[in-house]
């Protein structure tokens, strides 16, 4: 949606599939790093689900 309201620009499904199976990989580390810091400096801390 907001591809097509910046300029209605279109995606298939299988590129957007493709872009997250190349992308997970290299940040899966990151990640799970930034994870372990939250739960080790801010104990306090919860993603908020509220849509």
């Amino acid at each position: 949606m907001l591809l097509w309201a910046l300029g209605q620009i279109e995606i298939g499904v299988g590129t957007l599939a493709g872009t997250n199976e190349g992308i997970d990989g290299p940040v899966a580390q990151s990640i799970h790093s930034l994870k372990q810091w939250i739960k080790q400096t801010q104990p306090h801390i919860l993603g908020d689900e509220t849509p």
